[in-house]
């Protein structure tokens, strides 16, 4: 069985502090009922979450109003074959067969398009996670800055747009290094919305 995307862990982990009466399902190797597609949760990339439709309204209304923040990419509620339970899965996608399937490393495709072969995900999140010196600085700069400000509720959203890219592009000049000053220009644009 493949382990637990990080995006499902962090949902999940999540919900069960807010929402601790749930129930959850995960991994189960299959396509999409009534369908040849391969359903996320072959990848262990998805989350059934259950229990009294009341509760289950709330919670559908708390992940539509943070889909960037858990990287969703599909939330299904109160449609065909969802009227119990909410089905949620994320980016990066399980793509084309999974690995329980052919017992070959399984690939991810990612919200830009590029397609990663590995046999874990978490070890390309680790990779993407890892951030120089530097760049932990300029994080920290845009953090302090976003807890800094109070006039807008519109600079923290773009400042986490800004670090969800980074966490791919990473801060860089057209060399490709960090630099105080690509960072700190990057921090005055935050400043001005």
């Amino acid at each position: 069985m493949p382990r637990q995307t990080p995006p499902s862990i962090q949902a999940e982990t999540i919900l069960r502090s807010l929402y601790p009466t749930l129930t959850y399902g995960r991994y189960n190797c299959r396509p999409i009922s009534g369908s040849t597609t391969w359903s996320q949760h072959s990848w262990n990339n998805a989350l059934d979450i259950w229990g009294p439709v009341s509760l289950l309204d709330e919670v559908n209304q708390f992940l539509r109003d943070n889909l960037e923040a858990f990287n969703i990419r599909v939330r299904l509620w109160r449609v065909r074959n969802h009227f119990a339970h909410i089905h949620v899965d994320f980016w990066p996608k399980g793509f084309r067969i999974p690995g329980c399937s052919t017992g070959l490393a399984s690939r991810y495709q990612y919200p830009d398009g590029n397609i990663r072969i590995n046999t874990t995900l978490i070890n390309t999140y680790e990779e993407t996670m890892a951030f120089t010196e530097e760049q932990e600085k300029v994080l920290k700069e845009i953090v302090a800055a976003v807890v800094g400000e109070e006039s807008s509720g519109y600079f923290a959203k773009y400042a986490i747009q800004l670090i969800r890219e980074a966490r791919t592009k990473r801060l860089h000049n057209h060399t490709g290094e960090v630099t105080a000053e690509s960072a700190h220009a990057r921090l005055d644009k935050l400043k001005e919305i």
